[in-house]
């Protein structure tokens, strides 16, 4: 029984670790025999470890909107970088139109300044001097802080794919990459049991699951969709609709 767990906007909503009562049923799935548990989100292993600690050594870890998959105990890793060429074209174009970003390898990330994207916080930041050019190889994603010129910086750019989000910050990672190509490479139906997500780059995997919970207001077009719930985007809300959901989906 496969479980798949968006992070921002579905089990925390201020950029800080889950509420605990979350993070307990989360470890509470993870001791299941029955039950492999996926986080499955836009952030860095490195977040995941701090935030989760031993858990995170214990489940899958689907990071970087996919582009990197990290099985119990770290090894061995999926990876799907981008493509080296387009990256040098996509920061040279951000860096023409001042537009900050983040170039993301998995164990760091480096910007072009310290106030980019501030969220991802300064201890794995690497500063690129004006005129530095960074390694353009091995790079799982780049973040971008304004969606409306990123989409233009990523225009006709080979082999990516642009992933606006609701914060108004986008990512650009590498063609066919997605959280639900992930997943499905976990599972043996080829898709989660249960997909609990918010936003656009959860939208496929929420299609795809047997049984899906959409947290908040977002992706309306999965309101018909005979397979999906809606729950408010509150912890107790989405900690009820995880317990609530197990049961129907087979588990004892």
């Amino acid at each position: 029984m496969l479980i798949a767990c968006d992070l921002d906007g579905t089990l925390t909503f201020d950029g800080t670790c889950p509420a605990q009562p979350l993070v307990d049923v989360l470890e509470d799935f993870a001791e299941r025999p029955d039950v492999r548990l996926v986080l499955a989100t836009a952030r860095s292993p490195r977040c995941l470890r701090d935030w989760f600690g031993r858990l995170a050594q214990r489940i899958d870890l689907v990071c970087c909107n996919g582009a990197l998959h990290l099985p119990p105990g770290g090894l061995p890793a999926t990876v799907r970088a981008l493509p080296a060429t387009s990256v040098g074209r996509l920061l040279e174009r951000l860096d023409r139109a001042g537009v900050g970003w983040c170039a993301e390898y998995g164990d760091h990330f480096v910007a072009r300044d310290a106030t980019a994207l501030p969220w991802f916080g300064d201890r794995a930041r690497r500063l690129m001097a004006p005129g530095q050019r960074p390694p353009l190889d091995g790079v799982l994603k780049v973040s971008i802080e304004e969606s409306r010129r990123g989409m233009l910086a990523a225009a006709g750019l080979p082999g990516v794919v642009t992933l606006p989000h609701a914060t108004g910050d986008m990512d650009v990672v590498a063609a066919g990459v997605d959280k639900s190509v992930a997943v499905a490479g976990l599972s043996s139906t080829g898709a989660a049991d249960l997909a609990v997500g918010n936003d656009l780059n959860d939208l496929a995997m929420l299609r795809s699951a047997r049984r899906a919970v959409v947290v908040g207001d977002g992706l309306p077009a999965l309101d018909d969709v005979p397979h999906v719930r809606r729950v408010a985007a509150h912890p107790r809300d989405v900690e009820r609709a995880l317990l609530d959901a197990v049961p129907q989906v087979g588990i004892a």
